[in-house]
C-alpha cells in the first residue's frame, strides 16, 4: 500500500496527535498534525496535502471543517463507535470514509489510501472559481453557506463551462456532452438562458463568443 501521500491530521487533542504523528512518521509517511480548523483549511486550500483526517470530538466539533475541506481533497473521519449521527452527518457533509476510534496506523494507511485513488478516479466533487463553487454530486451552486438547486442538464453545463476555464464552449460540445449530439439549437439556447440567470445571481455571467461558443465569467 503506497504510503507517500501528504496526510494532514486535524486532532485537537495533543496526546491523540502525538501518538498519530509518531505512528505514521515510523512508517515513513508525510504527516501533517493540525490543531485549529483554520490551518487545516488553509493546507487544503494550498493543495499542500492528498487526503485529510478530521477527528470528532463527542459535542461535534469538527463537523463545520468537512464540507469546506471536501471540496479540495478526499475527507476521512474519526469518531468514537457510539457517535453515529455524527458519523452520518460527517458523511452527508461529504466525508468519504470514517475511522473508529481508537484505530490502528494501519487501518488509516489503508484507508486514507484507498479514499485517495477513489477521489482521483471520480474526479472531484466541487468545482471552484473564486467564490463561486458548484458541487457535482448535489447539483447545485453558491458560496459553500448557500446555494441554488441545479438540474442535470444544468449541472453538466456548469462542468463543462468550468472545466474549460477562459475558452468558450461551442454549442456542439455542449450538444455532445450532455445529449450525445441529439438536441436542437434551441435547446441549447433555452438552457444558456436558465443557466444566465442562476449564474448571475452568484455574481457570474456566460457570455455569447459570437461563433465559438459560451464562456462563464466574472459579473
Amino acid at each position: 500500500m503506497n504510503t507517500n501521500y501528504r496526510i494532514l491530521i486535524h486532532e485537537p487533542d495533543a496526546a491523540s496527535g502525538q501518538a498519530l504523528m509518531a505512528g505514521l512518521l515510523a512508517l515513513d509517511c508525510a504527516p501533517v498534525w493540525c490543531r485549529a480548523g483554520s490551518q487545516t483549511l488553509a493546507l487544503v486550500a494550498s493543495r499542500a496535502v492528498d487526503v485529510a483526517i478530521i477527528s470528532l470530538a463527542t459535542e461535534g466539533s469538527g463537523l463545520d471543517l468537512i464540507e469546506h475541506a471536501a471540496r479540495g481533497v478526499p475527507v476521512l473521519i474519526a469518531a468514537p463507535a457510539d457517535a453515529v449521527d455524527m458519523r452520518m452527518q460527517g458523511l452527508t457533509r461529504g466525508a468519504v470514509d470514517f475511522l473508529i476510534k481508537p484505530f490502528g496506523i494501519d487501518e488509516l494507511i489503508v484507508r486514507a489510501a484507498t479514499a485517495v485513488l477513489r477521489f482521483k478516479e471520480t474526479g472531484q466533487r466541487y468545482m471552484r472559481r473564486g467564490s463561486f463553487i458548484l458541487d457535482k454530486e448535489a447539483g447545485r451552486i453558491g458560496d459553500g453557506a448557500h446555494w441554488t438547486a441545479l438540474t442535470a442538464t444544468e449541472r453538466q453545463a456548469f462542468s463543462l463551462l468550468l472545466e474549460c476555464e477562459d475558452r468558450p464552449v461551442s454549442k456542439d460540445r455542449l450538444k455532445d456532452a450532455i445529449w450525445a449530439g441529439n438536441v436542437t439549437d434551441n435547446a441549447i439556447e433555452v438552457l444558456i438562458h436558465r443557466l444566465r440567470a442562476k449564474a448571475r445571481s452568484w455574481g457570474m455571467l456566460i457570455r455569447t463568443c459570437r461563433g465559438e461558443g459560451y464562456m462563464l465569467e466574472y459579473a
